[in-house]
């Protein structure tokens, strides 16, 4: 009899226990984890490590896990937490729709899930920059105005559900997106402003038209952001709508409290028609300055190239009322061999093949990994990798514009630097009879044009060559010279702004020949048949960018001679040794009788009819 009350007292024990966890206010252990997009690594609903503090982001050890600091044995705590948020924890139960509506105004409450984002905004440069690099620009991948997860494929493992999918977290009024749960770096956030449900509104990630909700940023940018499942959307939805003490969704509101609120809610009823199908085929979403040219030297360019406050070329200064500053840079350009020995970026070069020079783009240009480099003050390491040739210059000096200009392209490799640019400026002066050694290796007489594009270089050649006389030896890799510096950008689309210039302040001079046949080589030639000549009357011979406002932006001169290095000035064309002469000869007059018999001129003969064609053509 004894042992039948005891285990009868002990069955009661534990009815009494499931009843107490049955209408206890206090969610489990395993309720939490019930919160849509959370996982057991987003640490019992409280904040994820890489969000905890700034400490806790910038060191490698993980913080203590909740199980161990917060779940073990600790009753006091644990009574003391179920007294005081009751009520809150009441509001985060989940309602007869599956909806969780979490208190965002704890710090320790967050949201996590895979969605993807939609917005124009993403079309505007200023606000998502291309990234020049290698010679190559760099955007954000874009399906329409959907932005793309570029490292999917290699996530997909991770459980990465789609390539428009990234991994979301909603603490407070923020929202953060990574491309995966593990990733570190933030590829873009924002607050809410405002927020609203999207119905009717198709999403690929849950394959219907209910779980979609649209977003307004600080900036009043719009984002449509899709969930994988209705539920999810609404949890989301309703606790920045708690948040922000608006009025909620019917779907937010638990079923004991739809009876207390001051409306009647009525069911929506949508018309549906029958209507034929219609096959809707997407396009590509147009991008900024498609299918730029210099008709208009830029004044028809977007995007960043017109809302830039940084831009380039501008006017610059006389040397005598410049800025003067002692700090100076390291330019150094190697001997470069005409014939490459390895694969250059994008396969524009293959091993054993010639260096080229090449039209693209309005201008002559030379692609090259490595023309040489600039080590700046700071010791930040830019390589030289394209030449771009424009004429008239686009650089003017105190408003005077010179005939040509030659643009050395540097890209940063030093860390820190790798999305900065570096552009030397040439400008060159029309001279008649100065040559010039780096452009006779370029072979000048014969250069691409519009319908011929690419030219072989035959001869090897270094930036210094420009100092240098043809025939004379190899110039020296290090030269010193005066040079203006300011901040700007590209002086072509995309315009990328984080670009310093440094335009040698005095001009070199250069033959009218050389000049002509770079200006003649931006037009479509003259074409000719059997029959007629086709001229091109609507080609340009320049291609230059108008001058940008200063806005304020600090211009200085580093003086060469003044600050005391060396200094190499352009050699005067060599003079042979020689003197003239001058001898008296007679020419003959040729002169055509219309007659068969002799004119009887004193002095004159018949001479046959060959001789005189072969004598006028010499002639």
């Amino acid at each position: 009899m004894k042992f039948c009350l005891s285990n009868t007292i002990v069955f009661l024990s534990f009815i009494v226990q499931i009843i107490s966890l049955q209408y206890s206010d206090k969610p489990g252990l395993k309720e939490l984890f019930k919160v849509p997009g959370f996982s057991n690594e987003s640490e019992n609903n409280f904040l994820e490590p890489r969000f905890k503090s700034v400490k806790s982001f910038l060191r490698d050890d993980p913080e203590p896990k909740p199980n161990d600091v917060n779940l073990k044995n600790n009753k006091k705590v644990n009574d003391e937490k179920n007294n005081s948020n009751a009520s809150s924890n009441k509001n985060n139960k989940k309602n007869s729709n599956g909806v969780n509506v979490v208190d965002l105004s704890s710090p320790e409450k967050v949201l996590n899930a895979w969605a993807s984002i939609t917005s124009e905004s993403f079309l505007n440069q200023s606000k998502f920059p291309t990234i020049t690099q290698d010679a190559i620009a760099h955007n954000i991948e874009l399906r329409g105005i959907t932005r793309l997860n570029q490292f999917w494929k290699e996530g997909k493992s991770s459980g990465i559900p789609t390539d428009e999918t990234f991994w979301f977290v909603l603490r407070g009024q923020y929202i953060y997106y990574f491309s995966s749960k593990s990733d570190l770096n933030i590829l873009g956030s924002f607050y809410v402003k405002s927020m609203m449900d999207k119905r009717h509104y198709y999403s690929p990630l849950s394959g219907t038209e209910d779980s979609c909700m649209e977003v307004i940023s600080q900036s009043d940018a719009s984002y449509t952001l899709c969930f994988e499942s209705k539920s999810i959307k609404f949890s989301w939805l309703c606790s920045l709508q708690k948040l922000q003490n608006l009025r909620q969704e019917i779907e937010c509101m638990p079923p004991d409290s739809v009876g207390d609120l001051d409306f009647q809610y009525k069911p929506e009823y949508v018309e549906v028609k029958d209507v034929q199908p219609i096959l809707i085929i997407p396009t590509g979403s147009r991008r900024c300055n498609n299918k730029w040219n210099y008709s208009h030297r830029g004044a028809d360019w977007e995007c960043i190239c017109k809302d830039g406050l940084r831009q380039s070329p501008i006017d610059l200064p006389l040397k005598e009322s410049a800025e003067l500053t002692s700090v100076h840079h390291m330019f150094q350009y190697d001997h470069i061999e005409s014939t490459i020995n390895f694969d250059i970026v994008g396969g524009y070069i293959k091993q054993n093949n010639k260096v080229r020079i090449s039209f693209k783009n309005g201008a002559v240009r030379i692609l090259h990994p490595n023309l040489g480099k600039i080590v700046d003050n700071e010791g930040g390491v830019y390589l030289g990798e394209e030449i771009t040739f424009h004429t008239p210059s686009e650089h003017t000096i105190n408003g005077k514009r010179f005939d040509l200009e030659m643009q050395v392209i540097h890209y940063g490799r030093s860390q820190g630097d790798i999305a900065k640019q570096i552009v030397v400026s040439f400008l060159f002066v029309k001279t008649p009879g100065i040559y010039n050694k780096l452009f006779d290796n370029f072979n000048f007489i014969d250069l691409p044009n519009p319908l011929d594009v690419e030219k072989d270089i035959t001869k090897d050649f270094s930036i210094f060559d420009l100092y240098d006389q043809p025939g004379d030896e190899s110039s020296r890799d290090t030269r010193y010279f005066s040079y203006y510096q300011y901040d700007g950008s590209l002086t072509f689309p995309p315009c990328t702004e984080r670009t310093r210039h440094f335009v040698v302040a005095d001009p070199i001079p250069l033959s009218s020949t050389v000049i002509q046949l770079f200006q003649e080589a931006l037009v479509i030639p003259d074409m000719a048949s059997d029959t007629q000549i086709f001229v091109n009357r609507n080609s340009s011979f320049e291609n230059i960018r108008e001058i940008q406002p200063l806005n304020n932006r600090s211009v200085t001169l580093y003086d060469n001679k003044k600050f005391g290095c060396i200094n190499y000035e352009s050699k005067k064309p060599k003079k042979a040794p020689g003197h003239w002469e001058k001898r008296s000869i007679k020419v003959p007059h040729y002169i055509y009788v219309r007659s068969a018999e002799p004119s009887g001129i004193t002095g004159a003969e018949v001479i046959e009819k060959d001789e005189t064609a072969l004598n006028l053509i010499n002639s």
